[in-house]
Parts: structure tokens; C-alpha cells; sequence
């Protein structure tokens, strides 16, 4: 019986090998890729090797994971040992509550941890850097190396150390020479655990971390946009360095007692080679720091500090400027402009911060920024006047442009006729157009409510076609300006209007105001573009189509569409469904439209299929 079993054991085996190890496997041999895919081989390379070890970036990320893991490691090591002795000897009730303590951070999710920890140091005003990582990094292990040696505490005689002493042992000995021996598998192991969980945090670290100071985890998470393929590279080395660390660690009970049969002079004979080395490496470092003397530069000794969107800065920017002006750049990076919002209302300081537009006028209304020396700045009349004074900072009192860029469309002569694209302009590129074109004919003397207005295009068409009145509605004011300016230049300033509010906002106090609108339209952007967030996106859809419904007058239109291809169809009907029986609405389907034939639906690609747009009447019920 149960040699017929072993086969199973075995496939069970080597498939959970595979499953682990394969996907590190596939990682070590894409870092040898030639080109940038990372599902393509193209041929073997040193390339991105060579990237990671001149990007100054990453080597700084390296150095400060493994050394603050070494740190954490072996100071939470020596703490929690020590601990865990001092718990053992404890009355029971109180080693019993020292137990549960001990175990509450390790099932505590570590979002909680993390945001516990930034804000005891913002408490205290304590600079975020290097430092409160390192702390962070003490705190969280020491419980998981308590955990570890707890057992092997518990196995032992509780007599030993007594007996140890008795027979003329101190304190000191009988701790050092018979308990911690005997418990050392646990202190090991404990260790390795504090290493592992230093190396592989992210969370505690990104919230606790300051300064420009970044670990390999950080460092990943900012390039998670746009995957660098020398992430691979780096990847690998950590690995290597970690199957180094635990193969030395394996070997090393058998290295030591071969050791152990050696005479002193054998061990003097190993030490003075290492002293020999360590002279030699200490010349060579005092060599290359008094070469590297130079003129002392303008901004030697100066600190910038820098939060920027992640990988918005070239790959040697930082280092030339550095060596230009002597200065050092200290860069953090975010990836929305919530999340930098929340680390300066916090306290962080920075020297230069590159949020987007409504983002600065939130700040500038808060009191975060201070108004620019333009003394200092010699480039402001070198700026492109359609880039100055922008409604969030009309008098760049605060603010510069970042960078502005401009985006080129090619199309193929052969799919697209010259005449089309002369008669329609930009037009013919749009999506949506004949489904604007489809609403002009509802719009006639109407009051219309366009919510998502973006620059008006929906809007526009309902004023073209001989709407009373229209209100366009979105939350970038920047957008709205040019909605306004559109609407001036196609002479319908008297009767399309537009207003900068957040629609889940403005919808609710519309209702409460009794407004009642012909036609309601809801063009929103995908509130999903991933299928993790669909369910947040259904509650979205679901909202602003109900709120939407009940604006609309009996017997009036309600427009409305997804441009998530996540958003499927099904999914779709079935929420608008449910926001119309939630308010008690009949819908009479007028039109199902998609979009436009150059955004052709390719059966073989799911993702081709992202635009659903539904024309409803809305009716009361009886």
C-alpha cells in the first residue's frame, strides 16, 4: 500500500518544486536577455548586469537593503534571544501574556504596523530616513526570532543553568556555555527568518522611509509602471546572495568542528590573512577617497530633496547634476498624487514636489507650498505662453511647468480616405463620435445635464442640435477651460455652460435641489482597468446611473456608456438594470450603440470590445 503511494509522493513533489522554483528559474535566465521583453529571449547578455551596476539608483537600493537587513538581523537577533530567556524565567501568567504579545505584530496585518510606525515618528518629529527604517525593520523581527527560540527554551531542563552554577559556572557562563548552546538551532533560525522578512519588506519600509532612502522592495514598486528589465538582474542577485548565505549557513556546523581540532596555532594561521586582507582593503579605500579629491564645488554639502512621479527622470540626470554642482539629491518617487498628498500633510518636507494640476491648487489652498523666488529662475521667459498662468497658479507664483509634451496620430492611407479626413478633421479618430451624432436628435429644445463632460464633445453636440440650455460637468478644471473655449469658438457660449465639480458630488445635490433634466448623459472615464477592480467599478456605475435616472424627467432620455472593457456587457445591462429597479424606473432601450468602425471589435481580442453605449427613456412606474 504504501509503496504504491511513493509515485504519488513523489509527482507531488516535483510539482511543487517546479511550482516554486520555476518562476525564479524563468527570472535568472530572462536576466541574461539581450533585448527588453520580458517573454521574448532574443540572446544571451551581460547587458542589463551592466545597467544595474552603473545605476547608482540601484546599487544604493542593494546597499541599504542588506545592510539594514544584517543590522536588523543580528540587533533583533541578540534582542529577542535575550527576551525570550527573560520571558521563560517569568511567572507563568506574566510569560503568558508576554506570549500573546509577542504574537499580536505577527498576526497584525502589516498595513496597521506600518501606518503605527510613521506615525509614532511624526509624533516625535523624528526625520524619516535611514534610521526609522533600520528601528521599523528591529521592532518587526524581533517577535518572529521570540517565536523562534521560544520552543527550543521550553524543551529544555529548567534545572540546567541551577546544576551549570552549582558546580561553579557564573551567571554569564552557565548562560553563554550551557543554555545558549543548547538553544542555538532556534537562535539560527530565528535569524534567518529576521533576514528574510528585512530583505522582502515592502509596506513597513515605504511608509516609515524617508530622505531618498529606498530598499530593493521600493525600488521595484516604483518601476512597477514600466518594468525595467535589470530588475532581473538585481533579482538574481539577491538570490545568489541568499543561496550563499543559507549554503555557508548549512556548511558551517561541519566547517566548525573540523575547526575545532586544530591547534591555536592553526586559527592564528587563518586570522592573519584575514587581518592582511582587511589592511589591504582599508589602503585601497584611502587611496581611491584621496584621488577622488577635488576643488571643493558650488553646492558642496547641499541637500535636494525631490518627490517626483516614478521614473519621470532620466537614468544620469541625478548623478551629472551631482557632480556639476556638489550638491546631493535626495529623490523620492509616488505614483498618484494621493498618496504624495498624504506624506506632505504629514509633515515631510521637500525642497521641489511635481504634483499635477488640481493637486497643486489643493496645496497652494492648504498652505503646503511657498511662493517661488523668480529672482532665481531664468527660464520663465523661455516658456511657451500656452503653458503659463494656467487657472491652478495663474500668476506661476507657485509653480513652473514640468515638461509639456505633444502627441502625433500616423494613420494608413490605405484604410483611411484623405477626403473623409479633410471633411472630419480629428474627428474621424474619435470613438464615441457617432454616438454624439446619435443624441443630437433627442436634444432639441431640451434641458441637458452632460456629466463627465471632459472638453465638451458630448455638450457640444446637444447645443449644436438646438438644445435650451446645457450644463457640462467635470472634475479637471483645466478641462473645463477648454470645454468653455470650445463651446465660444462654435458660437454656443449662450446656452452650453460648463462647471468644474465632482459628479458623485454635484449629482446628489441636483436631486436635493428638485432639478429635472430632458436628457442626462454619463460618459465617464473606466472606473476599472483591472479585473480586481471591477467590483468597486460596478458600485461606480451602479451610483451615477441611479443618481442619473432620478434627474431625468418622466418620459426623458438617459444616455449612458463604459469604456472599460473589463466592464463586460452582461455586467454592464445587469447594473444598469438594478440602479433602475433601486429607483423604482421603467427603461425603454431607444438604442444599444458601440464604437466607432476604425476602433474595430476583433472577435480573437476581448480588450477590442470596450465601449457599450445605451440610449434609455426613462419612465415612472406605476
Amino acid at each position: 500500500m504504501n509503496k504504491g503511494k511513493r509515485p504519488i509522493g513523489k509527482i507531488l513533489m516535483i510539482l511543487s518544486v517546479v511550482f516554486f522554483y520555476l518562476p525564479i528559474l524563468y527570472m535568472i535566465i530572462f536576466s541574461f536577455n539581450d533585448g527588453k521583453s520580458l517573454t521574448s529571449f532574443t540572446g544571451f547578455s551581460l547587458r542589463w548586469y551592466k545597467h544595474m551596476l552603473e545605476s547608482a539608483d540601484m546599487m544604493d537600493a542593494l546597499s541599504t537593503t542588506f545592510s539594514i537587513a544584517l543590522l536588523a538581523t543580528f540587533i533583533s537577533t541578540v534582542a529577542g534571544t535575550i527576551a525570550a530567556i527573560g520571558v521563560s524565567k517569568s511567572k507563568k501568567l506574566i510569560r503568558d501574556l508576554m506570549e500573546q504579545a509577542n504574537n499580536l505584530p505577527i498576526m497584525n496585518p502589516e498595513i496597521v504596523t506600518a501606518i503605527g510606525f510613521m506615525l509614532l515618528f511624526i509624533t516625535f518629529h523624528v526625520e524619516k530616513g535611514y534610521v526609522t527604517m533600520l528601528l521599523a525593520h528591529i521592532a518587526f523581527c524581533i517577535p518572529y526570532v521570540m517565536l523562534s527560540v521560544m520552543p527550543k527554551i521550553k524543551s529544555l531542563d529548567p534545572n540546567l543553568a541551577d546544576a551549570a552554577m552549582d558546580l561553579g559556572a557564573t551567571p554569564w557562563q552557565a548562560l553563554t556555555k550551557v543554555v545558549v548552546p543548547q538553544i542555538t538551532p532556534g537562535i539560527v533560525a530565528g535569524a534567518l527568518i529576521a533576514f528574510t522578512m528585512s530583505v522582502d519588506d515592502f509596506i513597513i519600509s515605504y511608509f516609515v522611509t524617508g530622505r531618498g532612502v529606498k530598499n530593493l522592495s521600493i525600488m521595484v514598486y516604483t518601476m512597477s509602471k514600466r518594468v525595467n528589465p535589470s530588475i532581473n538582474a538585481i533579482s538574481t542577485l539577491v538570490v545568489v546572495i541568499i543561496t550563499i548565505v543559507l549554503v555557508i549557513i548549512n556548511a558551517a556546523p561541519a566547517l566548525f568542528a573540523k575547526r575545532a581540532k586544530r591547534n591555536s596555532i592553526g586559527r592564528r594561521n587563518v586570522l592573519v590573512p584575514a587581518v592582511a586582507v582587511v589592511c589591504v582593503l582599508a589602503i585601497v579605500a584611502g587611496v581611491v577617497t584621496y584621488n577622488n579629491k577635488k576643488e571643493p564645488l558650488p553646492f558642496e554639502g547641499q541637500t535636494l530633496r525631490i518627490y517626483n512621479w516614478g521614473e519621470y527622470v532620466g537614468e544620469h540626470i541625478i548623478q551629472d547634476f551631482q557632480k556639476e554642482t556638489g550638491a546631493t539629491v535626495l529623490l523620492e518617487n509616488f505614483d498618484s498624487n494621493e498618496q504624495m498628498y498624504i506624506k506632505v500633510a504629514n509633515g515631510e518636507a521637500y525642497d521641489i514636489l511635481v504634483p499635477s494640476d488640481y493637486m497643486i491648487q489643493r496645496l497652494i489652498s492648504e498652505g503646503y507650498l511657498q511662493k517661488l523666488d523668480k529672482s532665481k529662475l531664468n527660464c520663465m521667459d523661455k516658456l511657451y505662453d500656452a503653458i503659463k498662468g494656467l487657472p491652478y497658479d495663474p500668476e506661476n507664483e507657485y509653480s513652473v511647468p514640468y515638461f509639456w509634451g505633444t502627441v502625433g496620430i500616423v494613420y494608413d492611407k490605405t484604410k483611411v480616405d484623405i477626403k473623409d479626413l479633410e471633411k472630419e478633421g480629428y474627428n474621424i479618430f474619435l470613438d464615441q463620435k457617432y454616438n454624439r451624432l446619435a443624441i443630437q436628435k433627442l436634444c432639441g429644445g431640451a434641458k441637458v445635464l452632460d456629466c463627465f463632460t471632459h472638453t465638451g464633445s458630448f455638450a457640444l453636440n446637444a447645443g449644436i442640435a438646438g438644445a435650451k440650455s446645457v450644463l457640462g460637468v467635470d472634475a479637471s478644471e483645466l478641462a473645463v477651460r477648454q470645454a468653455t473655449e470650445n463651446a465660444a469658438l462654435n458660437g454656443l457660449g449662450d446656452t452650453v455652460h460648463f462647471q468644474c465639480e465632482d459628479v458623485f458630488e454635484l449629482l446628489p445635490e441636483l436631486e436635493k435641489g428638485g432639478e429635472k433634466f430632458d436628457v442626462v448623459i454619463l460618459d465617464p472615464p473606466a472606473f476599472t482597468k483591472s479585473r480586481s477592480s471591477v467590483k468597486n467599478a460596478v458600485k461606480g456605475y451602479r451610483e451615477i446611473n441611479l443618481r442619473g435616472m432620478k434627474l431625468v424627467k418622466d418620459g426623458g432620455y438617459l444616455a449612458t456608456c463604459s469604456c472599460s472593457h473589463f466592464m463586460t456587457y452582461e455586467l454592464f445591462t445587469k447594473t444598469i438594470n438594478q440602479a433602475a429597479h433601486n429607483v423604482h424606473k421603467r427603461l425603454r432601450q431607444v438604442e444599444f450603440r458601440t464604437q466607432a468602425p476604425d476602433h474595430p471589435i476583433l472577435w480573437a481580442a476581448d480588450e477590442s470590445y470596450y465601449l457599450k453605449f445605451y440610449i434609455f427613456q426613462v419612465v415612472e412606474e406605476m
